[in-house]
């Protein structure tokens, strides 16, 4: 009975140790991913409509750059709009447009490694204004980001760029 009671005790004491160390195992896993999540960032440069060659077709779309500063691959799976007021705009998007700004190739999932180009394009041709917002969700964050267009802003770095060019 005596001997019994030895290996009950010691299947215990081993049992309780195995759960201390399960235990330990996940808390280290838990950190160890929360510091890799920590050195995860996308940013963003600044809207701007790009050059096309047909201009007129220039203000109904946005591009901006997107860099991943982190070490996974970082995957862009939706992008809404909204007007200054919170109304919503229809927008298709895509890492490529043709030459009148449509999105070529608008399957739903841009991949950013280490970068890439968003265009986003108003599906009423409307021009974005000043305070129109873009939403973007990736698989780096449950937060979406939100980028604004600053119209006033672009058209100051333009005229800045532009006399910067010409020696003023």
């Amino acid at each position: 009975m005596e001997a019994a009671n030895v290996i009950a005790f010691g299947a215990f004491v081993f049992s309780g140790a195995a759960v201390l160390v399960a235990h330990w195992s996940y808390r280290h896993l838990v950190q160890t991913e929360k510091r890799l999540m920590e050195d995860e960032r996308l940013t963003f440069g600044p809207l701007m409509h790009p050059q096309l060659q047909e201009q007129s077709h220039a203000r109904a779309v946005l591009v901006v750059n997107v860099v991943n500063l982190g070490r996974r691959k970082t995957i862009i799976s939706d992008v809404h709009a909204a007007d200054p007021h919170g109304g919503q705009i229809d927008v298709s998007w895509s890492d490529s447009i043709d030459h009148c700004g449509n999105p070529t190739e608008a399957h739903g999932l841009v991949l950013v490694d280490p970068k890439c180009i968003l265009y986003a394009r108003r599906s009423d041709g409307l021009p974005f204004i000043d305070g129109t917002s873009l939403h973007v969700t990736h698989s780096q964050s449950d937060d979406v980001a939100v980028l604004r267009f600053a119209d006033s802003w672009v058209t100051w770095e333009h005229s800045r760029a532009r006399d910067l060019h010409s020696g003023s």
